[in-house]
């Protein structure tokens, strides 16, 4: 926590491009994940993917992810700013589609245990109130972590790996190095 007289400002996530580029840092860092998609107005505003195969379908997944958004009953509820999260499948892959607002949506296409782990994550980043650390405020929301049994690469603030099971939910912040305990949607 933070010391009296020493308050920390809310973590926020300004506006959709900078949900976006916090979207594709996390989910590009994670094992499991093929490919992430940023699209504004059902064009793609940039693309990272594992391999050139998963880069072909890049045009037509950020054409269809305002479809998508539309057709889904993801909506989140909640604060004034409402995202829409879909969960499908495509291509035997698991794919959710996020709407940041003004037109700006995200894709990632992966492994369906690595999908669902990003989920939290994501939610709490489309809503614009990442989890940080307590003690310097970074936005671990953003990181990745590497799972010390079987080495995967999965979201920072996931305290069970998708990928193995092991529960490790005591974590050491990756800016300041403050002791760390995820808890369900809080780091104490």
């Amino acid at each position: 926590m933070a010391q009296a007289g020493t308050a920390l400002a809310e973590p926020r996530i300004p506006g959709p491009e900078e949900a976006l580029t916090s979207i594709i840092a996390l989910a590009s860092s994670v094992d499991g994940i093929d490919a992430v998609i940023g699209a504004h107005e059902g064009f793609t505003y940039t693309v990272i993917a594992k391999s050139p195969e998963h880069e072909l379908y890049a045009d037509e997944i950020a054409a269809a992810t305002i479809d998508l958004i539309k057709s889904g009953q993801g909506k989140l509820p909640g604060d004034e700013h409402t995202p829409r999260i879909v969960v499908a499948e495509y291509a035997g892959k698991a794919l959710v589609v996020i709407d940041l607002g003004d037109n700006f949506t995200a894709a990632i296409i992966g492994e369906k245990r690595a999908v669902e782990a990003l989920l939290p994550s994501i939610e709490r980043i489309a809503r614009r109130r990442p989890l940080t650390c307590p003690k310097c405020g970074a936005v671990l929301d953003i990181q990745s972590y590497q799972c010390p049994s079987c080495g995967r690469r999965i979201p920072f603030t996931s305290p069970t790996c998708p990928f193995c099971g092991a529960h490790t939910p005591v974590r050491s912040c990756p800016n300041c190095g403050a002791s760390l305990r995820l808890s369900v949607d809080r780091v104490e």
